[in-house]
């Protein structure tokens, strides 16, 4: 009996979450300028997929080593050429579905000074709840009310080195 009411417990609880969106890999990549003086930047991607109605989804940002990002791109899977900017981000809900996945693309900058030195990107502040802090993470809305979700881990790619 306790297999059975456990079960149906699972189930109803997964039938009834309140997170929105799945994440399904998360990657980052240093890529290093070829020319002096064009300093580093580390790209992210995270691949998710949309567990409820798309229509009532708003990204906000998401956190990665505890730097907030809130300029991303939003990329389809069925079509990655189209490239959806954040304030696009309704019209990309709106043509979608539950069920699709797409990418989040954002990048981390740092730029060099005349001397070469690597000048790092501003730090932008977001507050999260204490249990969450120093977890990466994308937030959203559902419904209105903000959501975390977490990114369960950050697949380093290769360095890469531009010509």
């Amino acid at each position: 009996m306790k297999i059975i009411s456990t079960t149906i417990a699972c189930f109803l609880f997964g039938l009834f979450s309140s997170i929105p969106i799945e994440v399904d890999k998360a990657t980052s990549q240093e890529v290093i300028g070829g020319i002096a003086g064009s300093g580093k930047v580390n790209e992210y991607r995270v691949d998710i997929t949309i567990k409820k109605n798309p229509g009532k989804i708003t990204l906000e940002g998401i956190i990665i080593k505890g730097h907030y990002f809130d300029d991303f791109k939003i990329i389809p899977s069925e079509n990655n050429m189209k490239h959806f900017s954040k304030k696009e981000q309704a019209s990309f809900f709106e043509q979608t579905e539950k069920g699709a996945k797409f990418t989040l693309s954002f990048a981390k900058r740092w730029n060099s000074d005349k001397s070469g030195n690597l000048i790092p990107p501003p730090e932008k502040d977001y507050d999260v709840p204490d249990d969450l802090k120093g977890k990466n993470m994308v937030i959203c809305r559902w419904k209105g009310k903000r959501k975390f979700v977490e990114i369960p881990k950050v697949e380093k790619k290769p360095t890469k080195h531009m010509p």
